[in-house]
């Protein structure tokens, strides 16, 4: 993100973010909000976690974490409601990145109009 900032230094950008299982998310929990609250990036929507292989045991959600970040600039949005808000609020200059193991690629696809 910090080489996306030198690269688009005066737009706006964007990094929507799925976390990868709930473990992973669970033990790393500090490491990722101390991380989220250093990026260089205006926006940050972190959606559902991907559960993958395993099952969700309520340990972790992505509600936990974005109110653990603790800035006006990060929220969660569901994936059901993600292309929608997109839609809505990013301008034609922004810049927007997806991230994530799971299948956060498909929303992302969706979102610029590609096939799958």
């Amino acid at each position: 993100m910090e080489a996306a900032r030198q690269k688009f230094p005066k737009q706006k950008i964007w990094l929507i973010y799925e976390p990868h299982m709930f473990t992973r998310t669970y033990k790393l929990f500090d490491d990722f909000v101390k991380v989220f609250r250093n990026l260089p990036v205006d926006k940050i929507i972190i959606t559902d976690i991907y559960q993958s292989r395993e099952i969700d045991k309520g340990l972790v959600n992505s509600k936990q974490l974005v109110e653990a970040v603790n800035k006006e600039n990060t929220f969660y949005i569901s994936k059901k409601e993600l292309k929608n808000y997109l839609e809505k609020v990013v301008s034609e200059n922004d810049v927007v990145f997806f991230m994530g193991a799971g299948d956060i690629d498909k929303l992302a696809r969706n979102f610029v109009n590609l096939p799958d």
